[in-house]
C-alpha cells in the first residue's frame, strides 16, 4: 500500500536518527509527518484557488449616468428705471458648472456628455453658467451673476439624458445690484464717455453709425475710440461721466461689454478719494486687437477696486494705446457694471 511504504521510508530514517522506535511508533510518527507535508500542499492549492476567486469578483459599481448639456442660452428679462431693456441681450457663457446631490461635479466646456457618479436614479442637480473671466480661457469661473438651474431629475442607467434651460440675470432679492450703476447701448446720447483731460491730445471718440461698426444686434450705434492721423502714439484716453460706488471687500465686480478692435484696449477704474484728497487710474487688463471680430468679455474690477484708497468714488475708464494710424480704432457696445446690491 502506499501508505505502507511511505511510512517504512520514513521508518527508516527515523530510526537511523533515534535508534530506538518500535514498529508501531514507526508508522504512527512516519503517517504524521506525511499528512503534515500533504496538508501544506492542499492548504497552498486552497489559497491559490481563492486568490484565483478573488480575481473574479467585480468591485461594486455606480451605476452609469450620463446627461448632456449643448448650451445655456441667455435671456435678459430686467429693465432699469428709465424703462429700457439692460442693454442687449448678449452673453459668452462657455460652460457649466455641475453639482449632483450637492457634490461638486466639474466645470465642463459645452456642450459635453457629463457622467454622474452619484446614486440615482433621482438626482438633484445644481448646474452654474460659466465664463473666462477677463477673457482668459485658463481662468473660468462659475459667473456669480447669472441664475443656475436647481432641479432634480430622474436618470437612466446607460443613458444620457439630455438638460436644457434658459439663465437670466439674478433679481435683486437674489443679491444682484438692479438697476445697474452703469448701463450703456449708445442708442441715446445719455450713454456718452468723456475724454479724461489728460491722454485726450492724439485721438477721438464718439458714437458711430458705419456699417460693420455696430453690433449685429439690431442697434443703430457702438461708441467708437480711434487714433488720429499723424500720431505717433495713438492714444485716446476716456471715462464715463458720473462717479459711483463699489464694493472694496473683495466681493464680485464684473465690467460686461462687447469689443471689437484693431488697437489696443485697457480696461480699468478712475477712481476720487475725498479722504486722502487723491485721484488716478488704475489698469490691470489690456485687451488685444480682435482681428475684425466683436467679442463679448467679462472684465473682473474686484482688484483694481481693492487697490483704491478705501471709500473712493469711481469712474469706467478706457484707453486705447498702439493705434498708429486714423484708421486704428476700438468700438464699445452694451456695457454693464455688475456687482451686488449691499
Amino acid at each position: 500500500m502506499p501508505v505502507n511504504t511511505l511510512s517504512s521510508v520514513v521508518k527508516i530514517n527515523l530510526r537511523k536518527q533515534t535508534g530506538r522506535l518500535s514498529g508501531a511508533q514507526s508508522i504512527n510518527e512516519g503517517g504524521s509527518i506525511y499528512l503534515h507535508r500533504y496538508l501544506g500542499i492542499f492548504l497552498g492549492l486552497g489559497l491559490l484557488l481563492l486568490c484565483q476567486a478573488c480575481s473574479y469578483i467585480e468591485p461594486t459599481k455606480t451605476p452609469p449616468y450620463y446627461i448632456r448639456i449643448d448650451s445655456i442660452p441667455f435671456t435678459d428679462s430686467l429693465t432699469n428705471t428709465v424703462g429700457r431693456n439692460q442693454g442687449k441681450n448678449t452673453q459668452q457663457i462657455t460652460d457649466a458648472w455641475v453639482f449632483a446631490n450637492g457634490d461638486f461635479i466639474g466645470a465642463y466646456e459645452l456642450p459635453a456628455v457629463i457622467p454622474v457618479p452619484a446614486s440615482g436614479p433621482n438626482v438633484t442637480f445644481t448646474i452654474e453658467p460659466g465664463v473666462f473671466s477677463d477673457g482668459i480661457k485658463d481662468y473660468r469661473i462659475s459667473y456669480p451673476f447669472y441664475k443656475g438651474l436647481n432641479k432634480v431629475i430622474t436618470l437612466s442607467e446607460g443613458a444620457v439624458v439630455p438638460v436644457a434651460f434658459r439663465t437670466t440675470y439674478k433679481k435683486a432679492n437674489g443679491n444682484l445690484k438692479d438697476p445697474f450703476p452703469y448701463l450703456f447701448d449708445f442708442e441715446s446720447q445719455v450713454d456718452s464717455l468723456q475724454f479724461t483731460g489728460t491722454n485726450n491730445n492724439t485721438g477721438t471718440f464718439g458714437r458711430s453709425t458705419l456699417p460693420g461698426e455696430v453690433y449685429p444686434d439690431g442697434g443703430s450705434y457702438s461708441f467708437k475710440l480711434a487714433g488720429r492721423s499723424g500720431s505717433s502714439s495713438g492714444v485716446v484716453e476716456v471715462t464715463t461721466v458720473n462717479q459711483v460706488r463699489l464694493p472694496q471687500d473683495g466681493s464680485p465686480i464684473y465690467l460686461e461689454l462687447n469689443y471689437k478692435a484693431t488697437a489696443n484696449l485697457l480696461v480699468g477704474l478712475n477712481f476720487f478719494s475725498s479722504t486722502q484728497g487723491t485721484t488716478g487710474y488704475i489698469y490691470d487688463l489690456n485687451l488685444l486687437p480682435t482681428n475684425g471680430r466683436w467679442r463679448k468679455i467679462y472684465v473682473s474690477l474686484v482688484d483694481e477696486a481693492l487697490t483704491a484708497p478705501q471709500k473712493s468714488n469711481f469712474k469706467l475708464s478706457f484707453r486705447v494705446t498702439g493705434a498708429k494710424a486714423a484708421t486704428d480704432y476700438v468700438l464699445l457696445d452694451n456695457l454693464r457694471l455688475m456687482q451686488m446690491d449691499r
